[in-house]
């Protein structure tokens, strides 16, 4: 009978021979795993260049007037959405999910029991919400993260910190609330989803989706209505975040791609955790990049959907432009900071404090001189003028005031819809002389 001092060193061996062969079968499975995503990313790039063969010498310039025709029609017969806000709308959240650490998805209906208002993918919902200790209520717009037809709204919000370089500025009050404080049962209110930022269906051409960090959730519900609608033409995610910590609705894309041969995404990581692996993991180490899509891409003949952060969405579109890619093949959706451009003064705008182009606040009884660069709300802010404003990029339509006497002028292009005598402080700057109802 062996030993005791026999036994050991064997069982020891034994061991070792299950851990390799245990290692060995991990290291295959990874291996496969590595292997399927990098098969996948490579008929991603040949799906692309049939399809865009296809399309031969036809350049999407020819499409530009029957693009923005389409876009109105579907706006205007498909979605009530497009025309002006109504009243808010009471919706009950029903239901709250971390999407990751610091992002949750809220779930609404609304509190009258009827149906939700019909949307386009990539639209947006500005909500109103009445926090604790705040004398009035504050309003967000928020990309809507599912597609129309659910039963329920759905958006992705992501704690905003203070910056990084300002610490000692507050941090984003809406989202921190949103994560932090918000509970089922809890009522906000809501005006009809609003916003261009949709898919446009006329056209053959694949469709690129650019999304960086919470950039993500329109891209979501325009992959979930190509889906629904059984779109045939090539879409491509480009997601760039940090790492997977960053990665919102992970299972979910990699669920569409794996069912959907026309439906690829390409994760794309600046700062990889040490245990994540390229080809597994993610896709490329880096940002996504005009260079990155030059690779992919055979040719410039695509429709691209910008959205992100406003470093995101700068880069993009210049590298865009200078590769050649019309502005009608280009649609970006942002807010808040992001969504204003810089103005430079015109004839109409003067710079001086000479009174040539004021604005005259009648019910607060305040005259401000126009200071040539800036919006009618940023003038307005600056007076301590109050105006409830939303999306601050003309699409919520929260800011809409009557003009009383004058006119105003919008630098970024006029916004459609609006009565006699209305305007909208975010994007307007005032001609002349101007007077508010405000």
């Amino acid at each position: 009978m062996p030993t005791v001092s026999l036994l050991i060193p064997i069982f020891g061996l034994i061991l070792c021979v299950v851990a390799l062969a245990q290692l060995g079968l991990w290291a295959t499975q990874s291996l496969q795993i590595s292997f399927r995503n990098k098969k996948q990313f490579e008929l991603a790039k040949q799906l692309l260049r049939e399809q865009i063969r296809k399309q031969g010498d036809q350049r999407m310039s020819s499409a530009r007037e029957s693009v923005s025709d389409q876009a109105g029609a579907l706006a205007s017969s498909a979605s009530p959405a497009s025309s002006r806000p109504s009243s808010f709308r009471r919706l009950e959240v029903v239901k709250l999910v971390k999407e990751t650490a610091v992002c949750t998805s809220v779930y609404m209906r609304p509190v009258d029991g009827q149906p939700c208002e019909t949307f386009r993918a990539g639209q947006h919902l500005p909500i109103r919400f009445n926090l604790p200790g705040l004398a009035k209520p504050v309003v967000r717009c928020y990309s809507l993260s599912n597609a129309a037809g659910q039963g329920f709204y759905r958006i992705s919000v992501k704690a905003v910190p203070a910056p990084n370089n300002q610490p000692e500025l507050p941090a984003g009050l809406i989202s921190n609330f949103v994560n932090h404080q918000l509970k089922v049962g809890d009522v906000v209110e809501a005006k009809p989803p609003a916003g261009d930022f949709t898919l446009q269906h006329n056209s053959e051409a694949p469709i690129v989706l650019l999304a960086g960090g919470i950039g993500i959730t329109p891209m979501v519900s325009m992959i979930q209505e190509a889906i629904n609608e059984n779109v045939k033409r090539g879409v491509v995610l480009m997601y760039g975040v940090r790492n997977r910590k960053d990665q919102v609705f992970r299972e979910w894309i990699d669920q569409q791609t794996a069912t959907h041969e026309n439906i690829v995404a390409v994760n794309c990581f600046s700062s990889p955790l040490e245990d994540e692996v390229e080809g597994v993991d993610y896709q490329i180490s880096g940002y996504v990049t005009v260079d990155l899509l030059k690779q992919i891409l055979p040719g410039p003949e695509c429709q691209f959907y910008l959205c992100g952060p406003p470093v995101f969405m700068d880069s993009l579109s210049t590298g865009l432009a200078s590769w050649g890619i019309g502005e009608h093949q280009i649609f970006s959706e942002a807010f808040g900071p992001a969504a204003r451009k810089p103005r430079k003064p015109t004839a109409s705008q003067p710079t001086d404090s000479t009174g040539a182009a004021t604005i005259h606040f009648l019910k607060s009884n305040v005259t401000v001189n126009y200071d040539g660069q800036s919006s009618v709300l940023e003038m307005a802010e600056d007076a301590g003028v109050a105006i409830d404003s939303g999306c601050r990029a003309g699409s919520c339509e929260t800011c809409l005031a009557k003009i009383a006497r004058g006119q105003v002028d919008y630098p970024d292009g006029e916004p459609s819809d609006l009565g006699p005598q209305e305007c909208l402080p975010c994007i307007a700057v005032p001609v002349g002389e101007l007077e508010l109802d405000l």
